[in-house]
């Protein structure tokens, strides 16, 4: 642990103060094998330079690391944020599903990136594009890292075509992926009752199990969005109920056998 934190100092020091280092083989040593919390190949580093113009040879996975890098450290250098911003302008075009979610994720993590809401805005219309080619499970992704914004007009335009493409194109889900869903719609005021209605059918005539966690999930959804008077809904709650009411008996049968 006190080898990775020296390294960093020495990286930090190299990359900012512009300090000069002759053994170069020992510094990729220390950077290949001690600084694994990022897993990031540093070769890329340009050396005796402030800004890294190899920003732009860069993919997905490395700016994102890169950047990860940057805001452990506390570096807010205007340029270089700039710079990974018009390099994610070079490629967000070509990526695949999952490394635009990632994308989106370093948008949404670090604020540096801000002042870049055109770019943002533009990864949302690639997720629209290509919607046909996420999966199910980086579908339930994208709607965990989305929910962690202020709810908007773009945002709700974006849950609203994924929320119809979900109802038009999937005939099944899991209880913790719907969990999810609910949740991020929950966060974000959401109320969707086309989707929800859907899936809880879906769910109910699959006889899927719950689990507390998920129960408390969906009733706390529920609650939020103001859902009442709803048959789906009212059948959730009583297979709970339900459950509870085994688990009581069986708990009262056990300590009259053990009497």
């Amino acid at each position: 642990m006190k080898s990775t934190r020296n390294s960093l100092i020495y990286f930090n020091n190299y990359l900012i103060i512009n300090r000069k280092y002759k053994n170069k083989i020992l510094l990729n040593k220390i950077f290949q094998n001690d600084i694994h919390i990022t897993k990031m190949k540093f070769n890329f580093v340009q050396k005796n330079k402030k800004i890294n113009k190899n920003i732009y040879n860069m993919n997905c996975i490395e700016l994102y690391r890169y950047t990860y890098l940057l805001e452990k450290k506390n570096i807010n250098n205007i340029i270089i944020y700039k710079q990974i911003n018009k390099r994610v302008e070079m490629i967000y075009k070509f990526l695949n599903p999952s490394k635009i979610i990632l994308l989106v994720k370093l948008y949404l993590e670090n604020d540096n990136f801000h002042n870049y809401k055109n770019t943002f805005i533009c990864l949302l219309q690639q997720i629209l594009i290509k919607l046909n080619e996420f999966n199910i499970e980086e579908i339930v992704k994208l709607y965990n890292i989305i929910s962690k914004v202020e709810n908007n007009q773009t945002i709700v335009y974006l849950f609203k075509y994924i929320n119809n493409h979900l109802i038009h194109n999937y005939t099944s889900i899991d209880i913790k992926s719907f969990a999810i869903i609910l949740n991020a719609h929950a966060k974000l005021k959401i109320k969707d009752m086309k989707l929800i209605n859907k899936f809880l059918n879906i769910i109910i005539q699959q006889n899927l199990t719950f689990d507390i966690l998920n129960y408390s999930i969906y009733f706390n959804t529920f609650y939020k969005l103001k859902i009442i008077n709803n048959q789906y809904v009212h059948t959730i709650i009583n297979k709970f109920f339900n459950e509870i009411n085994i688990c009581l008996k069986q708990n009262i049968l056990n300590q009259i056998n053990t009497e």
